[in-house]
């Protein structure tokens, strides 16, 4: 800086003296600066993202004898940080579908195809409970270079143990807020009964899809975040029992709470957990429900608070296979060796379900940490794992995030949309209706 004032000094001395000596001074010698208009507003740039629909190799069969195409494909667009409504299109003949004068900014894509009941009859019986395609995409688009977008659809299969709802809602006291109402639901959509002894549940570190530019996490943790293979975490629960203690039949569904308690006695309208079938157990003076199972912490993780760990906008989270402790182990590494924060590997094969949830547009539109710079890696993860993120999180409102229903089989059992696309597979919703409050 100081070498800038020296620099500058001598001009100014030598415009002043030109300006003094009967001469042409600096004003006689520069035409004025034109006039501008500023009643008009700044030309802001456009573009426009093209949205090519393809069916996932593993489905084209399916979709083949379905009668489906590439065409009438729903596609959702939504820009990120926004809160601007989702605009939606379908696709022509050739799968294809343009989203003209858009800005600057990031965008979730999402496409869905569903079938009717005439295209479903032509499937084989083991593909009867196939209902809806769907598949989505992330993409930045910096105007006023357009932008193309590829998305897969994969078809929605039931699998077993299914993540079906989350609850996050955090009432406030005077100025504290209550972080204990939280609760995870597990549905289980197999013909058979499933025990969970053994199941665990699993969360990622926030830090591995969001972040600051000036933070570097983004970039730092790119290899985690798109490892295709495994699902990188740092928070591990495991459900108790030894094998065959904790039955989940075709179709029920059971609740972790954070707390087994009636939260609805401190604050109207928050749930009544006291008869969830699990709950967990924080640190000293955490409230104890004798006839709920206590869930066992693998690991320490972060973001503790007295009572447990709430759930935050931005996490992964899996029901993973049952898997031994020692594994866990020799999968643990590091991150930022001046934190110390350790994460695990769980391999993509052992993964049973898993869903991606994020803070909603209005959640972080206008507020101090979006004007900082704090955006979602893009991508947030691997499409191996999960297409496209469920903007649905906000622990302001007292709703539910519950995965979307496609009827039920002709048995009974619930069909839950699954296509690793969670902006697509979860809605909000009444809580509980599937467990506590059917």
């Amino acid at each position: 800086m100081r070498f800038l004032r020296l620099a500058v000094l001598p001009l100014l001395v030598l415009l002043g003296v030109t300006g003094c000596g009967g001469g042409k001074g600096i004003s006689d010698s520069v035409a004025p600066p034109p006039p501008q208009d500023t009643t008009r507003p700044p030309v802001v740039q456009r573009a426009t993202i093209t949205v090519q629909i393809s069916i996932d190799p593993q489905d084209t069969a399916t979709a083949r004898m379905a009668g489906v195409g590439r065409g009438g494909v729903v596609v959702r667009l939504q820009r990120l940080g926004s809160g601007e409504p989702a605009v939606e299109a379908a696709t022509g003949n050739d799968g294809t579908v343009p989203f003209p004068n858009l800005l600057e900014g990031a965008y979730t894509l999402t496409a869905s195809r569903e079938l009717t009941a005439a295209e479903r009859q032509r499937l084989g019986a083991e593909d009867r409970d196939i209902t809806i395609l769907a598949g989505g995409a992330s993409v930045t688009l910096t105007p006023p270079t357009a932008k193309g977008a590829q998305i897969e659809l994969v078809a929605s299969r039931r699998g077993t143990l299914v993540l079906s709802e989350f609850y996050a809602w955090v009432p406030v006291v005077g100025t504290t807020p209550y972080n204990y109402t939280h609760y995870t639901e597990v549905t289980n959509t197999a013909d058979t009964t499933v025990y969970l002894d053994g199941v665990l549940v699993v969360r990622s570190y926030p830090q591995q899809h969001a972040g600051t530019p000036e933070s570097g996490y983004c970039p730092t943790l790119a290899p985690l975040r798109l490892d295709s293979a495994a699902l990188w975490v740092n928070q591990i629960y495991r459900f108790p029992g030894e094998g065959r203690d904790f039955p989940l039949r075709p179709g029920a569904s059971t609740v972790w709470a954070m707390d087994a308690i009636n939260h609805a006695a401190l604050f109207p309208g928050a749930p009544d957990l006291s008869r969830a079938q699990f709950e967990e157990i924080g640190g000293p003076g955490d409230v104890d429900n004798p006839s709920a199972a206590k869930m066992i912490r693998l690991t320490k993780g972060s973001d503790v608070v007295p009572r447990g760990y709430p759930m935050l906008s931005g996490l992964v989270t899996a029901l993973v296979r049952p898997i031994a402790r020692d594994t866990l182990g020799l999968q643990r590494q590091l991150l930022f060796p001046p934190v110390n924060v350790p994460v695990w590997r769980i391999p993509r094969e052992a993964i049973l379900d898993q869903a991606s949830l994020f803070g909603t547009p209005e959640r972080y539109t206008g507020t101090a940490i979006y004007q900082s710079g704090y955006r979602y890696c893009d991508p947030y993860l691997t499409p191996a794992h999960d297409r496209a993120m469920a903007q649905l999180f906000d622990s302001r409102v007292n709703v539910a995030i519950r995965r979307r229903s496609l009827g039920t089989t002709a048995t009974g059992i619930p069909l839950l949309q699954r296509t690793r696309t969670s902006a697509r597979d979860f809605e909000t919703a009444e809580p509980l209706r599937r467990s506590l409050n059917r």
